[in-house]
């Protein structure tokens, strides 16, 4: 069992937001609510207890989910430890269960290697990672043949935020000069990509069709109807990203090694 439901680990990640301004993610709950589908993915593909690699940690926000959902976690990314693990690493004391976390720093000079021995781990996850290795030197399946190395066998690399090619969040982001990703892909190029490797193809998907970040308001925050807010604002975003899936936002997928 976790140690704690993804529910409450929302609702801390939220609640730091307005401490350490982590990520415009968790800046409300309808925003939060976007990984709702992320950790459904790893309660379906990974159990508790296993030992996992967040690729790319960024802000930390997934290794902290892992810490708080009873995995053995593991963070890599070319900055310095992640904030948020470190106040969770103060914080272990009062924890029922005390929770390890490493985290090994990389050289973007070296964008591809891995400093992990072959078969380290159950399970490895990409949140908006693998689509930006180009951006530092490296390619994607480069990236997914070292990530094959690193797992062990029956292991599973789970991929969140793979930005689609006809998104049209994308398309207008282009056009009004907002961030938008330099890369984007079809499902053809993500099963072409995994034929490339030895991976097996287990679940590839569309997913985030209405647009999260713009719902800065106190609803949105509050920490009663916040979560309503982001559970209904799910509800209406899957209905209609299943009428209309070519242009939703973002691709996941699973692979396992055999």
């Amino acid at each position: 069992m976790p140690l704690v439901s993804s529910q409450q680990i929302i609702r801390e990640l939220v609640a730091d937001y307005g401490q350490s301004h982590q990520s415009l993610q968790f800046a409300t709950y309808v925003g939060a609510y976007q990984y709702c589908k992320l950790y459904e993915l790893m309660a379906q593909y990974v159990p508790a207890g296993s030992q996992v690699l967040d690729w790319g940690t960024g802000s930390g926000h997934f290794s902290y989910y892992l810490m708080r959902a009873g995995y053995q976690a593991t963070g890599f990314g070319f900055s310095d430890w992640p904030l948020l693990c470190q106040d969770l690493a103060r914080e272990q004391a009062s924890l029922a269960k005390p929770c390890d976390y490493a985290y090994q720093q990389g050289s973007p000079e070296q964008p591809i290697a891995l400093p992990f021995a072959n078969a380290s781990f159950d399970t490895v996850v990409s949140v908006g990672v693998l689509e930006h290795v180009r951006e530092t030197g490296g390619d994607e399946l480069a990236s997914l043949k070292e990530v094959y190395r690193i797992l062990k066998p029956g292991g599973c690399f789970i991929c969140y935020h793979f930005p689609n090619r006809y998104s049209w969040i994308e398309f207008l982001a282009r056009r009004t000069q907002r961030f938008s990703h330099p890369y984007l892909f079809t499902a053809q190029d993500i099963r072409a990509l995994v034929e490339a490797t030895p991976f097996q193809l287990l679940n590839l998907g569309r997913y985030a069709l209405l647009p999260r970040n713009i719902w800065q308001t106190p609803i949105a925050r509050h920490p009663r109807w916040g979560p309503r807010a982001g559970a209904l604002y799910n509800q209406l975003d899957r209905f209609v990203g299943g009428l209309l899936p070519i242009v939703c936002q973002n691709y996941y997928f699973v692979v396992r090694k055999p």
